[in-house]
């Protein structure tokens, strides 16, 4: 039963609370000030523990993440330390429901790249063949000059440098390895306003991007910092923790969701695989463009294929970052490109050989809808 009177009360004593799910969804965290009003506190993730510094007299409510107008909680902090329990019964109808809706965001993945000429409205997957991908030039592709490439050579489009693990990282999907989809509707309700209302106030230089993955040491990137927007970020990482455990089929643990990147024009960045450790489920939301041309996502299938995923705002791209090669070796053209990025890595995960409790035998996802 919700308290309409929930409200914190001041109080200068510390507290630690450990919030302890029991339920098969993950849940919403708000904090109720003095006022009464809720504030976005965090997430706790289905069947694991979150712990939280704050104070005797601090109020909380915890609402369903599958259903966000389904409250399970309410607590006021009473002691220095405490254990909360968070348990009831699972909706399983609402879970059913939701990976029921997950299947109907998902893209023809072979739809025709229309209208023909204007690349920059595109929505689709394209194959690259041998031919176009031997007739690039560092013009259009890669690093342009000396300066750009550094350590590297003039036109490369591929870091070879961090691979060696690739061959022991496990594929968590069958399929390509990669699938594109639309937001669910909270994300469209949430990421896209925010990012509107947050672009005339809160856009910032992008600080370097280690590694000589990018030239932005000379084509500046800006950003919106997402850690500065608790509730945003809490969403984000919510919804597409959902969607990539529906994807892969199994549990999956958070490890890094930020953004959003702003490229403008010039920007590139070669393709390469991500963190072996914690970036083996991944996603590109794409939130923003302003473009003279389309301006893909290319990913390296195992076998050498090569395709360019195209995107417009309120898509999704979801990845193997650590196993698929993947970048923007295009050149941009444009003003404007914003990206988030959210990352996952199954529970029991933590490396090659330092992940003795993984099982990769529990990915069983079906790949009849995956497919190209």
């Amino acid at each position: 039963m919700r308290l309409d009177g929930l409200r914190s009360q001041t109080s200068s004593k510390k507290a630690v609370v450990t919030f302890k799910s029991m339920l098969d969804v993950d849940v919403l965290v708000t904090w109720v000030d003095k006022k009464g009003t809720e504030q976005s506190s965090g997430v706790v993730t289905a069947k694991s523990k979150t712990r939280m510094n704050s104070f005797l007299g601090h109020a909380f409510r915890f609402y369903s993440a599958i259903d966000v107008d389904t409250l399970v909680l309410e607590h006021v902090v009473k002691q220095a330390e405490e254990i909360v329990p968070l348990h009831g019964c699972t909706d399983q109808r609402a879970i059913d429901l939701a990976q029921e809706n997950f299947e109907k965001l998902v893209h023809d993945q072979k739809a025709s790249c229309l209208p023909a000429n204007q690349s920059s409205a595109w929505s689709c997957v394209r194959y690259v063949t041998h031919a176009e991908f031997e007739s690039r030039t560092p013009e259009h592709f890669g690093f342009a000059n000396q300066e750009e490439a550094g350590q590297r050579h003039i036109g490369d489009m591929t870091d070879n440098t961090y691979v060696s693990h690739i061959p022991d990282i496990p594929r968590l999907t069958k399929g390509p390895g990669y699938l594109k989809m639309s937001f669910t509707k909270r994300l469209w309700d949430v990421v896209l306003p925010f990012y509107e209302e947050k672009k005339k106030s809160s856009i910032q230089p992008h600080s370097e991007i280690r590694g000589g993955y990018t030239n932005n040491h000379l084509n500046q990137f800006d950003k919106i910092e997402l850690d500065n927007f608790r509730d945003t970020h809490a969403v984000i990482v919510s919804e597409m923790q959902k969607v990539l455990q529906w994807w892969v089929g199994a549990k999956l643990k958070h490890t890094s969701t930020f953004g959003v990147r702003i490229y403008r024009r010039h920007a590139m960045l070669i393709n390469h695989v991500d963190r072996m450790d914690t970036h083996l489920a991944s996603a590109v939301l794409q939130v923003a463009q302003q473009t003279d041309e389309g301006w893909p996502l290319e990913v390296v299938r195992e076998n050498g294929e090569r395709y360019e995923v195209y995107l417009q705002p309120g898509e999704m791209v979801l990845y193997e970052g650590a196993k698929i090669r993947h970048g923007r070796p295009m050149r941009f053209r444009g003003t404007e490109f914003g990206n988030i990025f959210s990352h996952f890595a199954p529970i029991h995960w933590h490396g090659p050989q330092k992940s003795p409790l993984f099982k990769p035998e529990v990915f069983q996802t079906d790949s009849s809808k995956m497919e190209l």
